[in-house]
């Protein structure tokens, strides 16, 4: 590759990073406004249900203030009808007036002319029952809207009915004058604190701005990483929330797992290689041979029966490389089913297969049926086949199949009069490409009792192995939800 090549694909490099970068910012800042906004849309809210209040507030006690200097007017009034009843109305009275119980007019200020009644006389005979009546009207010789105010009272003996009137324009000036300060110093209020809070959600959002940067950088490469040290605390030693915290040990306990994952399946890969290399390279040699000498019939016969016996061994390596990988993908239902008559049906399957001095034992459970387990034919049956033909490699004269039930599993345990599981191997005996001194772990590869594993956990059960089993070697024990 050029020069010039290498420099066009680190410009593009370059130019991806950059278009994540802006990508991952213009998120975060849409997160932040969003946030923003909410917390100023519920400030906006709280703020207009407070200049409600203090509004509906101003006005309640502006009519407070406003009935309780009518009451002092009429109280005034008839202090001055007790010292004196044909005195006059005082001359701070500029509009008020003062009737008998009967509607005649026994005073009243200049403003108001001399044959008018400011109550009806239905009004005033309620005000002569219930001893109070306020009203609100417009009135010209007041300059508009007013209030009037009538008590009956007595004075020297006498029952008067008292009237005073007053203008609400200083209620309404009070209130006009109150509305736009409240205005503006919500704006101000609102936008002071809706940009504290756009501060507050960036700081609130810094750490899982950090995290999501430190997550861009990892790669399979390198899975080791992790997106905190300490998940008690940020990069500068400052506390984090406990909720961050959380979720930095939740992450970093995650790519633990997938480092942990992909460290196996490197392994798996390079075993696997290994593997497939071996017979690959019999098979080339082989076949290099016989080209090398094509007029030997004998010695070509051997050299393709070879060939043909590590292509089986290719075909089987490759079989159970392919159950392993679907083991834990298929998805499909499981159906609950017999495992006593699967057992049955297979074990007679085998039978010409196995060594002919080889005894098969089946324990009554098993003859005629047994108990059901929550698993696929197909892949009890792969569990049977590899457990028993393992079992058959290293037998000396008897395999031993038995199942049973504990409590809601089903239990098929195999075992075998053979030497056991050796030391180096029972630890590790379910790992991929694990074979012992006796070769007990699969046909050569290791692969069979992984599968079993693999079978066994996709089907939401368990395997376990020992040695010194019913027949006094290996015994290995799977456990199947029955599905009842």
């Amino acid at each position: 590759m050029t020069d010039r090549s290498l420099d066009t694909l680190g410009r593009g490099e370059r130019r991806r990073d950059r278009v994540s970068r802006r990508s991952r910012g213009a998120r975060r800042r849409t997160l932040r406004g969003r946030l923003t906004a909410l917390f100023v849309l519920a400030l906006s809210v709280l703020m207009l249900g407070a200049g409600f209040l203090i509004v509906a507030l101003q006005n309640r006690g502006a009519e407070n203030a406003l009935e309780k200097s009518l009451r002092r007017r009429i109280d005034n009034i008839v202090g001055a009808l007790a010292t004196n009843p044909a005195s006059k109305l005082p001359l701070t009275e500029s509009y008020a007036q003062v009737v008998d119980r009967f509607g005649r007019v026994k005073d009243l200020s200049p403003a108001i002319g001399k044959d008018e009644l400011l109550l009806t006389i239905g009004q005033l005979n309620f005000v002569a029952e219930q001893g109070r009546l306020r009203i609100d009207k417009q009135i010209r010789a007041l300059g508009g809207r007013s209030t009037l105010l009538a008590e009956s009272r007595e004075a020297a003996g006498s029952a008067y009915i008292i009237i005073v009137g007053a203008p609400r324009d200083q209620a309404s000036a009070a209130t006009r004058r109150l509305v736009p300060t409240l205005v503006f110093a919500g704006i101000a209020l609102i936008t002071l604190l809706g940009l504290g809070g756009w501060l507050l959600a960036g700081a609130a959002l810094r750490p899982v701005r950090r995290m999501a940067d430190q997550a861009a950088e990892f790669s399979a490469a390198d899975l080791g990483q992790r997106v905190l040290g300490p998940p008690e605390a940020d990069a500068r030693g400052t506390a984090m929330p406990a909720e961050l915290a959380h979720l930095a040990s939740t992450l970093d306990d995650m790519l633990g797992r997938l480092d942990d994952s992909f460290r196996r399946e490197r392994a798996f890969v390079d075993d696997a290689s290994h593997e497939l290399r071996t017979p690959l390279a019999i098979v080339r040699g082989e076949l290099e041979l016989a080209l090398m000498h094509p007029g030997d019939a004998e010695e070509t016969r051997a050299t393709l029966q070879s060939s043909l016996q590590q292509v089986t061994r290719l075909g089987a390596l490759a079989e159970d490389l392919l159950v392993l990988a679907r083991a834990g993908v298929d998805r499909s239902p499981r159906s609950v089913i017999d495992a006593g008559a699967v057992t049955d049906s297979l074990l007679l399957r085998l039978r010409p297969q196995l060594r002919s001095d080889l005894r098969v034992e089946r324990s009554h459970a098993a003859e005629g049926g047994g108990p059901p387990a929550a698993i696929r034919p197909g892949e009890l049956e792969r569990i049977l086949t590899n457990l028993v033909t393992n079992a058959a490699r290293t037998a000396s004269s008897t395999v031993q199949v038995a199942l049973g039930t504990d409590g809601p599993l089903t239990v098929i345990m195999v075992a075998d009069d053979g030497p056991g599981f050796s030391a180096d191997v029972l630890d590790r005996a379910f790992e991929r490409f694990v074979v012992g001194s006796a070769s007990r772990t699969g046909s050569g590869t290791g692969l069979g009792l992984a599968i079993v594993r693999a079978l066994t956990d996709a089907a939401g059960g368990s395997v376990s192995a020992a040695n010194g089993g019913p027949l006094g070697g290996a015994v290995v024990a799977v456990r199947l939800p029955s599905g009842a």
